[in-house]
C-alpha cells in the first residue's frame, strides 16, 4: 500500500509542477503579446513622426531655390516617405543621423537619383538640386534628433499622435 501512496503523491506533486509551469509560461505570453503590441504602436507613431519630419523639410528645403524659382526635386517627396515606409523603424531609430545606417544614404540615394534622371532640367537647374542635397539632410538631421526623442518622451507620458489600433479585439482579449 506505500507504494500505491508513494506513487500518488508524486504524481501529484508532478501535476502541481506542470501547472506551475504551465502558469509560467502563460504569463511569459501574455508579456510578450503585450510588449509586441506596444511596440508596433511606438513604431506606427515613430514612423509617422519621421514621415511629417521629411515632408516638413522637403517642403521648406527642395521646392524652391534661393531665387523662388521651382525644383525639381519638389516632385520626390513620394520617393523620400516611400524609403521610410519600407526600412523598419527600429534599424535607425535610436540614431537617425548616424552615416553607417542606410536611412540618410538612401534618402540621399532617392534625391540624387531625381537630379540625375531629369533630362529636361538645365544645367543649372539640375546643379541646383544638387547643391540642395546637402542643405535638406543638415535640415533633416537636425530636426531628427530634436522632434524624435521630444516624440518618445510625449510618447511615454500617453501622448500618441496615432491611436492604438487594437480596441476591443477578440484576438487580443487583454
Amino acid at each position: 500500500m506505500t507504494n500505491v501512496n508513494s506513487l500518488g503523491l508524486i504524481s501529484a506533486r508532478t501535476s502541481a509542477e506542470a501547472v506551475e509551469i504551465l502558469k509560467l509560461m502563460s504569463a511569459t505570453y501574455m508579456v510578450a503579446l503585450c510588449q509586441a503590441v506596444d511596440l508596433r504602436h511606438l513604431e506606427e507613431n515613430m514612423r509617422e513622426v519621421v514621415k511629417h519630419l521629411i515632408t516638413q523639410v522637403a517642403r521648406k528645403k527642395l521646392y524652391t531655390d534661393e531665387d523662388g524659382t521651382l525644383l525639381e526635386s519638389r516632385f520626390c517627396e513620394k520617393e523620400l516617405l516611400q524609403v521610410v515606409e519600407n526600412l523598419p523603424v527600429f534599424s535607425y531609430l535610436d540614431d537617425p543621423t548616424n552615416p553607417s545606417y542606410s536611412f540618410l544614404p538612401q534618402l540621399r540615394d532617392v534625391l540624387v537619383e531625381r537630379a540625375l534622371k531629369d533630362p529636361k532640367s538645365t544645367d543649372s537647374a539640375g546643379y541646383s538640386i544638387f547643391k540642395r542635397i546637402p542643405i535638406f539632410l543638415e535640415e533633416l538631421e537636425e530636426k531628427l534628433i530634436e522632434k524624435i526623442s521630444k516624440a518618445r518622451e510625449r510618447f511615454d507620458n500617453g501622448d500618441f499622435p496615432i491611436p492604438n489600433r487594437i480596441k476591443k479585439c477578440r484576438t487580443y482579449p487583454i
